[in-house]
This record gives structure tokens, sequence and C-alpha cells, in this order.
């Protein structure tokens, strides 16, 4: 890890604006280099798994794993370039990476809040939805009570803006477990401010797969089954799981 380290070339974004194609770029030995791209085995991302079976370890993962994750994340949830991304996930994590190298890809619009704002007044999640008609949001399956608390629990915590959930296609649940009475919930709450049950999306990532695996996106959440209360991450057709990889 030490070694690679070493050998990391540092791009500055200025240079990258100029105008001139042949600037120079530095790398950290002092040299100097021009940046033509990375390769499809250049490693672009070095991402930690969960540790929850044991110690958290680092994968290796290639410019191109990155860039065919993204194509079948696109695909899953039907980006296209007039779509409305919100969200408050940190850049550090890798969920919310790969949903700005998503949003990238597919030339849409990324609207984004720090996570210390979300925990502080959680409804802003929503307002910004409403405000920015907001056609997907990726967020942790925590968040769901978590907002339904934030206004239960006065009337000082009501929104500032009026909700409309209408434009959501994409309501995208993540992190393990997904519970489908706390979906249920949520759905349950906010259906009034015209949040639709076919918008949420329980999904399923993790690091050695460069994050997306697969997702429920698109199916009958309330009619879904469940195992010991938890919602699938994946459709079912023709008695197949069906994985977008």
């Amino acid at each position: 890890m030490g070694t690679l380290l070493k050998k990391m070339q540092w791009i500055s974004l200025v240079s990258l604006f100029k105008a001139n194609p042949q600037e120079k770029l530095l790398t950290n030995g002092g040299g100097e280099r021009k940046y033509s791209g990375c390769k499809a085995e250049d490693l672009f991302l070095i991402q930690y798994t969960y540790g929850a079976t044991g110690s958290p370890k680092p994968i290796m993962i290639t410019a191109g794993y990155v860039a065919h994750n993204v194509r079948a994340a696109r695909k899953a949830y039907d980006y296209e370039p007039w779509s409305v991304i919100v969200s408050w996930l940190p850049q550090y994590h890798d969920c919310g990476l790969m949903f700005l190298l998503l949003t990238i890809v597919c030339a849409a619009t990324y609207i984004l809040t720090s996570p210390f704002m979300f925990i502080k007044r959680p409804i802003l999640w929503l307002e910004m939805v409403s405000k920015y008609k907001a056609t997907c949001t990726p967020v942790p399956s925590f968040s769901l009570p978590l907002v339904q608390n934030y206004m239960s629990s006065g009337s000082n915590r009501k929104p500032h803006v009026k909700l409309n959930l209408e434009t959501l296609r994409n309501l995208i649940v993540i992190n393990e477990p997904i519970y489908g009475s706390v979906v249920e919930s949520f759905v349950k709450k906010f259906s009034v401010f015209g949040l639709s049950a076919s918008a949420m999306g329980p999904s399923y990532g993790l690091a050695e797969n460069c994050t997306f695996v697969s997702t429920a996106r698109g199916s009958n959440i309330s009619q879904a089954p469940t195992y010991r209360g938890l919602l699938p991450c994946a459709t079912i057709v023709s008695n197949t799981i069906s994985v977008i990889t």
C-alpha cells in the first residue's frame, strides 16, 4: 500500500480547466508528466469492507470496474440526463461517491447537503426533494424512522416548505437491514404528500462488488414477500432472482 501511495499522481484541477491540453502536471516526486486519463486496469479506488464479519479489508477497485458498476446502476435506476438527485450522503462514503459518479455519467443534476445538516434537522432532506423536484434520492434505512420521529416530536419541527414528493421515482433505501414495517410506515406517513409506494427501492451493495449489486426498485413493496420482517433487495422473475451487475 505504501509503495502504491508513493507513486500517486497529483492532478491539479486548475490545469485541467486551462485551455492548453498539453499542460504538465506535477507528481509527488517533483517531476512532471502529462495527464492522458486512466486505463481500465488502473487502480481507481481503495474501498474498505464494512467489517460485518471481521476486520475491515481494503478492496482494490480498477477504473474499468467502477465504470461497469456505474453503468449497471444507471440501467437499474433508469437514470436520464433530466434526472434530479438529492442527497446528503458524504462523498467519502462509497455509496455517496458512486452516486456522484453516476450523476456525472448521466449528465444529470445533483443537489448535495452535508450529513451534519441532515442529522441536525432531518426534514431538510424532504424539503430539498420538494424544492428541487427531485426524481431520485438515496438514503440509508435508518433515515426513514428518523424523519418520522422528527416530524412527530413537536410543532416547531414542521417543514419550512410545503412538501411535495410526487416527482420522486426512486427513493433508494440502502444499508441493511431494511424492514418492511419501517418502509410501510414511512410510505403511509408521507403518501399524503404524494409519495408513491412504487418509488421505494430497497437496494443492496458491498465493497467487494464496487458498491452496487441489486435493487427491488419497480416492484410492489406493499405486496413484497418478507423474511423475518426484511424486505427483498432484488426482483424475482420466473422463479429466479434477477440481479443487475
